[in-house]
Formats: C-alpha cells, sequence, structure tokens
C-alpha cells in the first residue's frame, strides 16, 4: 500500500538478491556473481563449471557461495538422478544450492529478521514434491536442522522465484525475499521489476512505478505475462494457489465462463473486422476494463492467444525478410491489441513500438516502392510513421528507465535518432 502519492517512473524498492542462478545456456556467456556479459571470462579453476568477471567478481562469489559446493559440484550435477529432473526442478534445486550456500556455517534462524527466515516466512505451494534428489553437497558443518531446511525453501521457491531478464529476456532465476512479501498480483499492473546488471555487483532489482499511484493504493506488480489470458486461471492457480480478480479477469470472465475459456477463436477470414478494430481505437485497458468503452462483441477474438501468436510470429517474420510494408500493417494489430491488454507504459508496448520504428526505417531504406506502399497503407510519409513510433518508443520505456545489459532498448533509440537527421539530409528528406 501506498503511503505517499508516487509518481511514474519513480523507484518504489531498490533491493540485492538473497540468491541468484544463471539459466543453463547462460552458463560461460555471464558472470556467475554479477551476471555481466564478456566474451572472456575467467574460469573457476576448482570445477571449472563458473566463470567470473574477473579475481574481484570471483573472489566476492567465492566467499557468499562458491567454495561451499565447488569440490561437490561436478558429480552432483552430472548424477543420474539430478540430470533425470525436469529443466525446471534443476534449476530450482541449484538456486536452493546457492541459497543454503549462502548461510554458511549458521542455519540463519536464530534472527527473525535474517533473510532466511523472511524466505522461510514466504507461502508455501502445498502441491509441491520435494524431489528425492539433494541440493549439492556442501563442506563445511551444518546442523541437523539446517540439513532439513531445503525442502522447506524448495517449497517456497516456485511461487516466490523470479525470473531475471535483460532488455526483457529472461537469463537466470533469482530470489528477492522482500519483494515477494510486499507486492501482491494484478494483470494490470501499475509497477513492474527491472534489474540492473553491474560489474561487480549483485544484481538490483528496482520495482518501479508504471503510473501515478495516489496515496493509500495498493502497488501491484503482475505474476505472469497479461497477454496469456487463457492461461491465467491454470497458472496462477497451479502455481500461486490463488484466483485473481482485478479488472481484467472480472472483464474477460464477463464473456461466459470464470475460467476464461469463453474468448472466441478467430474467424476464418477476420481481415474485415479488424476495419471495426481500427475504428474503436484508440483505446486503453484501463478504458476498457473500467466500462468507459466497450469493445463490439465480434472483436473479442482478437484476446484468443492463438490469434495474437499467429500475429506476432507474422510481425517478426514480415519485420525481418519483409515485405516490410505489410509487416507495418500487421504490428499496428497487434500494438491495438497490447494497448488492449497491457497497462499503460507497460514495457512491451514500449518495445513493439520499437521493432515497428525499425520496420518503418527498413521499409524507407530499401526501395521507394516500399516508401510508396508505407504512405499508402499508413496515410503518412514514411519518416513521419518512423519518428513517431520511435518518439512512443521512448516515452514508454522511459518509464522503467535503463535495465540489464548495456545496449538496451534507450540506447538503441538514441542511436537511431542521433543518425536520423544526418541520413535523411543525405536522402533530401526535409523534417519539419
Amino acid at each position: 500500500m501506498s503511503t505517499r502519492h508516487i509518481f511514474a517512473g519513480t523507484v518504489i524498492l531498490s533491493v540485492d538478491p538473497t540468491a541468484t542462478a544463471l539459466l543453463f545456456e547462460e552458463k560461460g556467456k555471464r558472470c556467475d556473481f554479477c551476471h555481466t556479459k564478456s566474451p572472456s571470462l575467467l574460469r573457476c579453476k576448482g570445477c571449472a563449471s563458473y566463470y567470473y568477471c574477473d579475481a574481484n567478481c570471483q573472489t566476492l562469489h567465492w566467499k557468499r557461495v562458491h567454495k561451499r559446493m565447488c569440490k561437490a559440484f561436478n558429480s552432483w550435477s552430472a548424477s543420474s538422478g539430478y540430470q533425470s529432473l525436469p529443466a525446471h526442478e534443476k534449476m530450482n534445486l541449484l538456486l536452493c544450492s546457492h541459497l543454503m550456500s549462502t548461510m554458511g556455517t549458521s542455519d540463519g534462524l536464530e534472527d527473525p529478521r535474517s533473510e532466511l527466515n523472511l524466505v522461510i516466512s514466504m507461502m508455501r505451494d502445498p502441491s509441491c514434491v520435494v524431489p528425492a534428489v539433494d541440493i549439492c553437497p556442501l563442506s563445511g558443518r551444518y546442523s541437523a536442522n539446517q540439513r532439513k531446511l531445503w525442502d522447506q525453501l524448495y517449497q517456497r521457491f516456485g511461487r516466490n522465484n523470479f525470473a531475471l531478464h535483460s532488455h526483457y529476456t529472461t537469463y537466470a532465476h533469482g530470489i528477492y525475499p522482500l519483494a515477494s512479501r510486499v507486492f501482491n498480483h494484478s494483470c494490470v499492473p501499475n509497477a513492474a521489476a527491472k534489474y540492473i546488471i553491474e560489474r561487480g555487483a549483485p544484481v538490483r532489482m528496482e520495482i518501479v512505478a508504471l503510473a501515478d499511484i495516489a496515496e493509500g493504493e495498493e502497488i501491484f506488480i503482475t505474476y505472469m505475462d497479461p497477454a496469456l489470458i487463457q492461461k491465467r486461471i491454470e497458472t496462477l492457480g497451479y502455481t500461486y494457489g490463488f484466483l485473481c480478480d482485478c479488472l481484467s479477469c472480472k472483464y474477460f470472465q464477463s464473456f461466459g465462463n470464470w475460467d476464461m475459456q469463453a474468448i472466441p477463436h478467430p474467424p476464418r477470414n477476420f481481415s474485415p473486422m479488424l476495419i471495426t478494430l481500427k475504428e474503436f481505437m484508440p483505446c486503453t485497458s484501463l478504458e476498457l476494463f473500467s466500462g468507459k468503452r466497450m469493445l463490439p462483441e465480434t472483436l473479442r477474438f482478437v484476446f484468443n492467444e492463438d490469434f495474437l501468436t499467429s500475429m506476432t510470429k507474422s510481425f517478426s517474420d514480415q519485420s525481418h525478410d519483409g515485405p516490410f510494408p505489410r509487416a507495418l500493417v500487421t504490428g499496428e494489430i497487434v500494438l491495438w491489441v497490447y494497448k488492449l491488454i497491457y497497462p499503460e507504459n507497460y514495457p512491451q508496448i514500449g518495445m513493439h513500438l520499437l521493432e515497428l520504428a525499425k520496420t518503418a526505417w527498413n521499409a524507407m531504406m530499401t526501395s521507394d516502392e516500399d516508401s510508396q506502399q508505407v504512405e499508402v497503407l499508413m496515410n503518412q510519409r514514411p519518416v513521419d510513421v518512423f519518428r513517431n513510433y520511435l518518439e512512443a518508443a521512448r516515452k514508454n520505456l522511459m518509464v522503467i528507465g535503463e535495465e540489464g545489459d548495456q545496449g538496451g532498448p534507450l540506447e538503441e533509440i538514441q542511436i537511431l535518432e542521433d543518425n536520423l537527421a544526418t541520413t535523411l539530409a543525405s536522402l533530401g528528406i526535409k523534417l519539419t
């Protein structure tokens, strides 16, 4: 609950992780301590399975985590029991091993304010079955109580871990117990998590306000992609143990089924209906879910996951391989649906706007024919289409701010803006 008025873009919480673990496909590409990407990482001489930016990162990780796992890690990770587990259980066991190693030789339960007690106090998953495979054996002397802790921790992982992302692509999992305890879920969140990667430092989570939040208003983040509408009941109910009653869920349940399976499949020929959608826009998700705007029933199919998946794939294919004018039309439809699902300033909208800007640039630079088609289809000069998308992307992504690795979307936008005037001047196009 907010104790004061919070403006959009404000960092509400900034916290370091209790433990993190890189996804298996990221091993050797990122530092195991600070998660910085590097083509030349130092390899642990003991196990040859952990990688670091330099001696500083290696020392910090060694003291905090790795010295208690190094000798046993390879035999444990290669064991038939561990290798037989599903990928998500392997990740959870690895993360649990990192957490237990972080505790050192103390069980950490004496202090009620300790991070371990905070993890233990989080909601457990009663349906979770703890794997028969133990965590990575740790060196040192441990109490009997401590050896029983890991199953309690594991039962809390599925519901409380965070997927760490750089430029909104997941690369690791982490435990941030304070954030898990403080923020509830909504499919129309007013805040979002971002991750700050800095060489030589733990990956810091920041919770950022996506919109102005009034004093006394609850602060929400989302536990899953709000666009996965038909998977909400299963995901939230099975993984987190609750059913969401946010404005978005109530809206989609009003279609006829509490489990949101009444969202119709797209008709074979939906092109004429998209004209109606174009006429309906602009509209925000808040206007739609609050009842201020009424979407025609014939357009409800746009919320079907099959439709959105198909359209986003078509846009991706067309924006890379062409035809670029057609890609802009497809991408514009995706943008309309995103705006009807996601809350204002949600980063996925900004990332899509950036892709639309790059597609408009490709259309403008590829051929005169493509440029002419863009002007006909979008009813604007191609350069104006490009600039409008780019400015909208900047406005959206500036709210969440810089995040992840260097060379992110905001830097990309700045480069495009810096190059625009020079490139267009060489083509004899005058900016107004």
